[in-house]
């Protein structure tokens, strides 16, 4: 059988997911192939090229331009070619707002192809108008089963009409090996990773921080955020403004250099204002550190267990976040030794394997099911929805 798996990019995270992928289909007799987009821009821009597997076929459709330079019909037009010439027998495609799933969708309907689509948006994270959720359930009615990350995502695939047998679990995995640590955290600082945006909600884990700092202004363990983004300057005259003495602002630091840093750490905090996942929570919680994770982060259910290997907050509550800050700077060594191996358990659980048996779990099931022929009316709004590339 030979599947293609298609998105927008397969940046960062996704080479060791798919190389992971690609040999445990290899070994069943299957073939991947791997089908992305653009090349250049999006959120994961600053990450560094990567060398597939040489038995691997992988290939960008437009590897000079990044995704706000096509439009959606011109990728879907060139995603659908390259289709035509592969003639997958199943399909594994990213969310179906986004130009790539929207065209593998398409595609897969019209040939009568299985279709699995990979997402980890809630439904109540992206609310949209009665006509936008018309067309997503026209989409949704051709794809014949889901991969999301764990069962606190059934009642939005339940939402959308899918039974339980098919939705499946598996993404937003890390390659946990990597990060793993030679020996528990030294807990030299509070650590803080992401683009320095909005929505990860920075500002209030500075006015979280200059509160605790108030309260032990002597020996307060210091902060690092580790990140680059348009928030910058603003972060910058708020620690001025707060007179926060113990903050460090750095710039993006590569896979080694993070590494190293969860090596040095006491803690990571993730204080988004929402977040469909936060996957620096798996990396942190594989180099067996605590976690400070806001409740509106969708890992927070599934991988923060309370007072065992971290603690989770309300993203507006500074307050709270001070308090979990003060509690984390003053617990001895044991205490976070035993977090962090805490935190080495419930994410060994979330390895590459977890993605490549879920997808594989996934495309088996939808290989026995017939896919639906859509009505002529479903059809025409097929036909008129390319999707729409909107970064966060």
């Amino acid at each position: 059988m030979t599947i293609v798996i298609t998105h927008t990019d397969f940046r960062l995270y996704w080479p060791a997911r798919l190389a992971a992928l690609h040999h445990a289909l290899q070994a069943q007799g299957h073939t991947l192939i791997v089908l992305e987009i653009a090349g250049r821009g999006g959120p994961y821009d600053f990450a560094a090229g990567h060398t597939p597997p040489p038995d691997l076929t992988w290939q960008c459709l437009f590897p000079a331009l990044g995704m706000q330079d096509i439009t959606p019909a011109t990728a879907a037009a060139r995603l659908q070619a390259q289709l035509d010439i592969y003639q997958p027998d199943a399909l594994l495609c990213g969310a179906i707002a986004y130009p790539a799933g929207a065209a593998a969708v398409k595609w897969a309907a019209a040939h009568r192809r299985p279709v699995v689509v990979f997402d980890d948006l809630r439904f109540e994270q992206a609310p949209r108008n009665w006509l936008v959720n018309y067309v997503k359930q026209v989409f949704y009615r051709q794809v014949i089963a889901i991969l999301c990350p764990a069962p606190a995502w059934i009642p939005t695939y339940q939402h959308w009409q899918f039974s339980k047998e098919a939705i499946f679990f598996g993404i937003d995995v890390v390659d946990n090996g990597y990060w793993q640590q030679p020996a528990p955290a030294a807990g030299h600082y509070f650590l803080a990773v992401g683009r320095l945006i909005k929505q990860k909600n920075f500002h209030l884990l500075l006015h979280a921080y200059a509160a605790y700092q108030r309260i032990s202004p002597a020996a307060a363990i210091p902060l690092f955020i580790v990140g680059q983004g348009p928030e910058e300057q603003a972060l910058r005259h708020l620690i001025a403004e707060l007179n926060i003495s113990c903050v460090t602002l750095l710039p993006f630091a590569d896979a080694a250099t993070l590494k190293t840093m969860y090596g040095q750490a006491r803690a990571l905090i993730l204080p988004s204002q929402w977040d469909t996942w936060g996957l620096v929570v798996n990396e942190a919680m594989a180099a067996g550190l605590p976690v400070l994770v806001s409740d509106a982060c969708g890992c927070a259910s599934t991988l923060v267990s309370e007072g065992e290997n971290g603690f989770t907050f309300p993203p507006h509550d500074a307050n709270r976040l001070c308090s979990l800050l003060q509690h984390l700077a003053t617990c001895d060594t044991a205490t976070l030794q035993a977090m962090g191996q805490a935190s080495t358990h419930i994410i060994s659980k979330w390895g590459l394997q977890r993605f490549a048996s879920g997808a594989i779990s996934a495309l088996a099931y939808a290989a026995t099911q017939v896919p639906r022929k859509p009505s002529f009316f479903h059809q025409l709004l097929l036909r008129k929805w390319n999707g729409r590339y909107r970064p966060v």
